[in-house]
């Protein structure tokens, strides 16, 4: 008879002593934006932040968590007409697209005008298809903040026209941002550079249209690409300008940078945007510290036939985001089962 139950244990159960470092914490950049974050994407790791707490008006960046909430309650060929209320209910010198009042257009088309232009009435007519009012729809956005862990959240209206009672935090829009490219439709829309939509009862053509994000339009940088994903601006909420990017080994970051206003506010935000990228990616990395399928050791359970120790094998790899001069030297890695086990447990149990 076999000795020994092969089970499989998931990363998280593996505990990691940082023992050392092999140099101090690399410096952080200096930036000028009221507030600004810096994570990696996968984990959310926050590898830089300056005021992230701080409430601000969140500007046209409010449009991901509208984007998230149509994609989880309507479907892309979903018909969405246009009510007057909603062409004209866009606040201050909004962005539009001329979309008329009876106007119909498809889910899909409204989301790609509305991450890629950034039109403000696109948002309102998706708010008003998808649920009776507005006001039910933004009750929905509220509580799916919330659910994602954007707790300094509250939003009025879905396309982040200024109301002194809609504002987030550059942590909650990472957090929103993070979430929302875990969505492969939304990843593939904010990452467009130009649009063109479909013909409608009002419109037998559109120009094209391209994207708000200035990064995304150059997207010329050395070690990296830029992968999305949402501009902003109102006068009270400055430039706001999220970016995620990717490097050439696959680890991607996403920042947030929130509040500035300069007479050339555009090239400001782009070059802080890019600074931060530059550290993150000059000064981080992913190491693996254990492998998948690797023997990890015995492990005892109680009352087991025989006395019979399982065979721990990870079930997947363990990598972890740190920093770049971390001497692997000077990690040690131990595991530790945190649940109780029940008895049976076959081979290959996680």
């Amino acid at each position: 008879m076999n000795r020994f139950v092969k089970s499989c244990v998931t990363a998280g159960c593996i505990c990691l002593l940082f023992t050392g470092l092999v140099s101090a914490q690399a410096s952080t950049p200096d930036i000028t934006a009221k507030s600004a974050v810096l994570i990696e994407a996968q984990t959310g790791k926050i590898l830089y932040e300056k005021n992230a707490y701080e409430q601000r008006p969140p500007a046209s960046t409010t449009k991901i968590l509208t984007a998230i909430v149509a994609l989880e309650k309507g479907s892309l060929d979903m018909k969405m007409t246009a009510s007057v209320a909603a062409v004209h209910d866009i606040g201050k010198d909004g962005m539009n697209i001329g979309i008329q009042a009876g106007e119909v257009m498809t889910m899909e088309d409204l989301l790609n005008a509305m991450l890629v232009v950034s039109a403000n009435e696109t948002a309102n007519i998706i708010a008003e298809n998808i649920c009776e009012t507005r006001q039910e729809f933004m009750d929905l956005c509220n509580q799916k903040a919330a659910e994602i862990g954007a707790t300094d959240t509250h939003y009025t209206n879905p396309c982040g026209m200024h109301e002194d009672s809609h504002y987030t935090t550059a942590m909650d829009l990472a957090k929103i941002a993070r979430h929302a490219m875990q969505n492969e439709v939304f990843r593939s829309i904010v990452r467009k550079t130009s649009i063109q939509l479909s013909p409608t009862n009002k419109h037998s053509s559109w120009n094209t249209l391209y994207t708000s994000n200035i990064l995304l339009r150059s997207n010329n940088f050395e070690g990296y690409e830029i992968t999305g994903i949402k501009s902003g601006y109102t006068d009270p909420a400055g430039r706001c300008l999220i970016t995620s990017a990717r490097n050439h080994a696959g680890e991607e970051l996403i920042a947030v940078v929130m509040g500035v206003r300069a007479p050339n506010s555009g090239e400001v935000i782009t070059d802080i945007t890019t600074k931060l990228f530059e550290y993150g990616f000059n000064n981080f990395k992913s190491l693996n510290l254990v492998r998948k399928n690797v023997y990890l050791g015995l492990h005892s359970v109680e009352n087991a036939r025989d006395n019979m120790p399982l065979v721990l094998v990870a079930q997947e790899d363990l990598d972890v985001f740190t920093l770049a001069s971390l001497d692997l030297d000077k990690v040690e890695v131990k595991l530790k089962i945190n649940a109780e086990l029940e008895l049976p447990v076959k081979a290959n149990d996680p």
